[in-house]
């Protein structure tokens, strides 16, 4: 009819000139991508028509189909450019030949793949306005065609009063309807499966009914929105899933089967097809049970199936040794199915893949599978128990394999989750590590701070946390004057002051018996003048009435404002430790100074003159800043010479007698004495040297 409709036309003769390898990418369609069944029986389903319904109005339906072919001519012409461009032989183009040259040509799979995708859409949108509605008992409305089967096909449908909620329509073969005996077996069946198999994994049935219309049986269900595993295997492109994901798919079917069996109800054919995940809350179904045995009788006897045969049902490839043998099936081939769908998840293929039934006859009643790869002895060991080919040692309990595999799955992913955690602990610790590192060098790089130093800790830093400071540190000091080097006073030669450790601290500093130093003394460094202080430009201070030499600026600190860097602080013996005797301004006996020494920097704004006693324990003030009326500057230190100096706490050498735990500092805040201990307090550090 095609033919003498369209034999003129340019879009036939396109199509008659390429029919062979159309054939050929149509068929594939159904193998490489979801929907593609759908494209090939969209074609078939059209010609069924046309051959069918001779009264349908032969003007309107070649219009249908020359739209399609019109609309699906650019897809199809691109998908023979590829084939044409890459030299394939046209005439001899088979299925297997085009399937081997995309998986080694990935461009073309992925041009191939999006072809067909593009002609699916085509088919569906053009079936939908030639296929006509399909009404049943005035009640249910048919929709597309969810599946087919050797047994029945299943549609959706709703309620023609109720669209809101639809339902899966299973049509069951006309056939029957002319055995009473298997009629009576089908609703004896029917009543089993409403009764028994109310589960929460198990697509419910809400009734058996017989078209008045065709007088065939018909059964309504539960429709389940979403996908079967098969379409998620097909979109993983059978990329092999992990223990853990292939048991959130299985394991409530597992369940469904033994609630099954304890009802003496035998699926028959687990598949992936028959397992449903629904979109809304991804929960896991099982569907399509089993018909009844008479009614597979009767099947065989009228249909002509290769899978009928000798009084066999079921898929191929998930058909158990005693399916095949023409056994009655048992609990324990329900057991075996589901172990093959295990073992395809967990190997991205079947473990036997034959192309006959005698084929697959052979390979699953002798062969033993191949190991799956990546999974542990005990794992591969429990799938195996599933897929024994002796039925008496198959379990007819499916669940404890399952729970054992859940235990294996979750002893992996605590030990994946323990190894995380230890490279975590190793990063945090060498993360710490490197902090610490970079803290200790920028450090190292105030003390004495220049632009190389600074410049050789960017290069040297990983982390980098003072980068910024480091180079606000290089353009302060870009920006200060060239130093003129001066010849300085030679420093006078005075022996060190020893500091008691259990006997009071005898005063070093006898100011009174002391001259001050005269002006001439001091011109030679050019310094400046500020009260009793000569403040040099090589950063130290001498004190013209105790005749003691200071570091301008607290350790950590540099500059002419001490304003580069950050104030260190330290315990009392990492301030013995690091800061005595060290180099500075050429002089290389700076040393912590003792407590007498840090009262003399004391100055209160409001004209107090702080009074200190020397007890027999230490130091104690009886008089200091805050014991005046009026209100003093803080810090308590002439902060012209001293700038930038903190109000806090600064070390003294001086131990404290009798405990050998604390020692003495002095205070800023209100210029008197404190004692703190010296493993634990952290307080800042000024530098002297005997001027």
């Amino acid at each position: 009819f095609i033919g003498k409709q369209m034999q003129n036309n340019s879009l036939w003769t396109w199509y008659k000139a390429n029919s062979h390898t159309l054939e050929v990418i149509l068929n594939i369609a159904c193998d490489l991508i979801p929907g593609g069944n759908m494209a090939k029986h969209g074609v078939d389903l059209w010609i069924a028509k046309l051959e069918d319904n001779k009264e349908i109005d032969q003007h309107q339906e070649r219009t249908d189909i020359d739209a399609f072919i019109k609309e699906a001519q650019p897809i199809l012409d691109a998908i023979l450019n590829i084939i044409q461009q890459n030299q394939l032989n046209e005439q001899n183009l088979t299925a297997d030949k085009l399937k081997t040259f995309a998986n080694n040509h990935p461009l073309f799979k992925t041009a191939f793949d999006n072809g067909l995708m593009e002609l699916d859409q085509t088919v569906n949108k053009t079936l939908c306005k030639t296929t006509k509605k399909r009404i049943i008992n005035q009640r249910y409305e048919l929709g597309k065609r969810l599946g087919k089967g050797g047994q029945a096909e299943v549609y959706l449908a709703w309620e023609i009063n109720n669209r809101r909620k639809p339902v899966a329509i299973k049509l069951l073969p006309a056939i029957l309807s002319e055995d009473e005996s298997a009629i009576e077996q089908l609703e004896m069946e029917y009543d089993i499966l409403v009764d028994q198999l109310r589960h929460t994994h198990i697509v419910a049935y809400t009734a058996l009914e017989q078209d008045k219309e065709t007088q065939n049986y018909y059964i309504v269900m539960d429709y389940i929105e979403g996908k079967n595993l098969r379409q998620i295997l097909l979109a993983r492109y059978n990329k092999p899933f992990s223990l853990k994901e292939a048991l959130v798919y299985l394991t409530p079917i597992a369940e469904a089967l033994d609630f099954a069996h304890q009802n003496e109800i035998v699926h028959c054919d687990i598949k992936p097809e028959n397992i449903l995940i629904r979109n809304s809350d991804q929960r896991v179904f099982l569907t399509d049970f089993g018909l009844a045995s008479k009614i597979r009788q009767t099947l065989t006897i009228h249909l002509n199936s290769a899978q009928q045969q000798n009084n066999i049902s079921g898929t191929l490839p998930y058909m158990a040794p005693e399916q095949y043998l023409g056994q009655l099936p048992r609990a324990q081939t329900d057991t075996w199915a589901l172990g093959v769908v295990l073992y395809e998840l967990l190997a991205g293929e079947a473990p036997f893949n034959g192309a006959s039934m005698d084929h697959f006859e052979k390979l699953i009643c002798k062969n033993k599978p191949a190991k799956i790869k990546g999974l542990s002895k005990k794992a591969d060991a429990l799938v195996n128990k599933m897929i024994t080919k002796n039925k008496s040692e198959r379990p007819i309990e499916i669940m404890p394999i399952f729970r054992a595999l859940q235990k294996i799955a979750n002893k992996k992913e605590a030990k994946k989750i323990k190894i995380f955690i230890t490279i975590m602990i190793l990063c945090l610790f060498g993360f710490s590590g490197v902090y610490l590192y970079e803290s200790s060098l920028y450090q190292r790089t105030q003390r004495q701070p220049n632009i190389k130093k600074y410049q050789t800790y960017l290069t040297q830093c990983i982390l980098c946390q003072y980068k910024l400071k480091a180079k606000q540190a290089i353009q302060q000091l870009k920006a200060q004057p060239k130093k003129i080097k001066t010849p300085s006073i030679e420093p006078e030669k005075q022996p060190r002051p020893v500091i008691a450790k259990v006997e009071p601290e005898k005063p070093i500093l006898p100011i009174a018996n002391k001259k001050p130093i005269s002006e001439k003394q001091t011109t030679t460094l050019k310094g400046e003048k500020i009260k009793q202080y000569w403040v040099y430009p090589n950063g130290t201070v001498q004190d013209t009435q105790t005749h003691l030499m200071w570091k301008r600026c607290p350790e950590g600190l540099s500059g002419m404002d001490c304003s580069i860097g950050e104030r260190e602080t330290a315990t009392y013996y990492e301030a013995l430790a690091t800061y005595q005797d060290i180099s500075y301004a050429g002089y290389n006996d700076w040393r912590l100074p003792t407590t007498q020494e840090l009262h003399t920097l004391v100055y209160c704004s409001n004209g107090i003159k702080p009074e200190y006693i020397y007890i027999e324990d230490g130091y104690w003030s009886t008089k200091d800043c805050s014991d005046g009326d009026k209100d003093y500057q803080k810090p308590t230190i002439n902060q012209q010479v001293f700038p930038n100096n903190s109000s806090d706490t600064y070390w003294s050498s001086s131990p404290y007698v009798n405990d050998t735990v604390r020692a003495w500092s002095v205070n800023f805040e209100y210029g008197n004495a404190f004692e703190h201990y010296k493993s634990s307090s952290k307080l800042f550090v000024r530098l002297v040297r005997a001027g």
